[in-house]
């Protein structure tokens, strides 16, 4: 069955525009398709449809199969004035206005590589990146940015260096090195801006910080003797990062003396130095001290 009653349009508005329909309100039917259209006043902007329907939508279609009741909802628009800083950008949302009094948007400052958002001028104010805000005036806003110090971070040899915090920070801001060493090598040092084997490392930032670290390879040296002494090594290690310089001292047993050194240290020096550039073998040779008495002849 036909419903014979007519359905009714009936449009209102709040202040700053005005509303109209196609067809009139008046001569709208049961089944017609009806376009609304919101027309703001000068300073005002249409912000949303209210009632049996809800959208931002202008114009608005829709066909007129129920009683229908729509109120447009204007606002005075306000300004967004974003003034651009160095170091750094700021997003808007919404990103495209107008903005209405009463709208909410959310603020949020960018820094770029190698600068630190500190704080917000113009009417806006506060030290948060991010700042939800609803629009009751015309605001200016404009971020402000800190120029960073960048940390220069090198290696040599195989290994990993982890740096807290990234290369970017403010002078006299500390930050934690850490040096950890590939399988068959080891941490020597931190050459540059810091001297020192310690890790992790706390260096506090200066302008033009250097910092590298510095991972060598790692050795074996083995040390022999005949049956006629012993060697003494110093440092006495299990591996020898390359470029230890190494003491060797010969050690002659009762009746013994040293005569000279074999393999990768040469020469009669006791005690000896020698440098670890590779694995190496070093062997100690003594000789008696007996000597030989000749049998008597007869």
């Amino acid at each position: 069955m036909f419903n014979t009653v007519p359905w009714t349009l009936s449009l209102s508005n709040t202040l700053g525009g005005s509303v109209i329909s196609e067809p009139a309100t008046n001569q709208v039917k049961n089944g017609d398709p009806v376009t609304v259209i919101a027309l703001p006043s000068e300073g005002y902007g249409f912000r949303e449809w209210k009632g049996t329907f809800e959208t931002r939508s202008n114009p608005y279609e829709f066909v007129l199969e129920t009683n229908v009741t729509l109120v447009a909802e204007f606002g005075k628009i306000l300004g967004l004035t974003v003034n651009t800083a160095a170091g750094g950008k700021t997003t808007i949302i919404p990103e495209a206005g107008p903005y209405l009094e009463g709208d909410e948007i959310v603020v949020h400052a960018v820094s770029l590589e190698g600068y630190r958002f500190t704080d917000w001028s113009g009417t806006l104010s506060g030290s948060g990146e991010t700042v939800t805000l609803t629009m009751t005036e015309n605001l200016v806003v404009e971020p402000l940015f800190k120029k960073l110090q960048q940390l220069f971070l090198s290696q040599t040899g195989e290994g990993q260096v982890t740096l807290s915090g990234g290369v970017w920070h403010d002078v006299g801001e500390t930050v934690t090195l850490e040096a950890k060493a590939a399988e068959g090598w080891a941490f020597a040092g931190w050459e540059g801006t810091v001297t020192s084997t310690t890790t992790p490392l706390e260096l506090k930032m200066a302008a033009g910080s250097a910092v590298k670290a510095v991972f060598k390879k790692l050795f074996k040296l083995t040390v022999s003797s005949d049956n006629g002494g012993t060697v003494e090594v110093t440092p006495l290690l299990s591996d020898y990062m390359d470029g230890t310089v190494v003491s060797l001292a010969a050690k002659p047993g009762e009746q013994k003396r040293f005569d000279h050194w074999e393999g990768g240290l040469t020469g009669s020096l006791n005690p000896a130095t020698f440098t670890i550039t590779g694995d190496s073998v070093v062997e100690a040779l003594f000789r008696s001290t007996q000597r030989l008495i000749p049998a008597p002849t007869q």
